[in-house]
């Protein structure tokens, strides 16, 4: 049986492998690799019988992803992380925040949700660089400022562009 999500989602395995189902497409996953999961899309998934999978959820929604997502964002389904080591310490990092609802109530957890997707991305920072030769530097840096949660405004003006030039290289 297959589902249907009703918001974005992201699935990254720590451990192990298995297999992933889109109407018309599968694919296998292996440790360090992910997949998003758009909403309505329907999917379905499976370890590996011998060797079963950690996985790890996200769960991502509101304005500012359906933006994202008709700005076409999230154009891949499937990811390798570019550093999973450092993927999964911002991961339990947002996961251990959000036990605390004072913490998550000030916007933290936002500003980690940020840092992942940053990560997510970092995988792209090789072909934004043909383009412009800072961005893989801004890239680095903004992912930084993000794991301080800083506000996006800021962000750019921190790094010394415009909003535009931050939001196109990001």
């Amino acid at each position: 049986r297959g589902r249907v999500l009703p918001v974005l989602q992201i699935l990254v395995l720590r451990r192990g492998r298995g297999e992933v189902e889109w109407t018309r497409e599968r694919r296998v996953l292996e440790a360090g690799q992910g997949i998003l999961l758009r909403p309505g899309e329907w999917h379905r998934y499976r370890p590996d019988k011998k060797t079963g999978w950690t996985e790890d959820w996200l769960e991502l929604g509101g304005p500012l992803i359906e933006s994202w997502m008709a700005d076409g964002l999230f154009p891949k389904r499937g990811f390798d992380l570019s550093n999973p080591a450092e993927f999964f310490e911002d991961f339990d990092r947002l996961h251990g925040a959000c036990k605390n609802p004072d913490w998550v109530s000030n916007g933290k957890a936002a500003g980690l949700a940020m840092a992942l997707l940053a990560d997510l991305g970092a995988g792209r920072e090789a072909s934004m660089e043909k383009t412009d030769p800072r961005s893989g530097t801004l890239l680095a840096q903004a992912r930084d400022l993000m794991r301080k949660n800083t506000p996006v405004a800021k962000m750019a003006r921190e790094l010394g562009v415009s909003y535009p030039t931050f939001y196109r290289l990001f």
